[in-house]
């Protein structure tokens, strides 16, 4: 299982690509949030040499 649009929004809580940015945001200025957000994506995906979302917006926008 990848970034694809279904797995991420279920891992931000979401029911659509556009609320991903606003819930992003608050997740990031939450300290406790942000580190179990990241565990979560990290059991998705551990290679950090690319950029994870840039599949996610592509395929939403597509």
């Amino acid at each position: 299982m990848k970034f694809d649009v279904k797995t991420v929004n279920k891992l931000l809580g979401i029911d659509d690509a556009f609320k991903a940015p606003t819930k992003m945001m608050e997740l990031m200025l939450d300290d406790k949030k942000r580190e179990e957000t990241f565990k979560k994506f990290l059991e998705i995906e551990t290679d950090m040499s690319y950029e994870w979302f840039q599949e996610y917006f592509g395929d939403e926008q597509a």
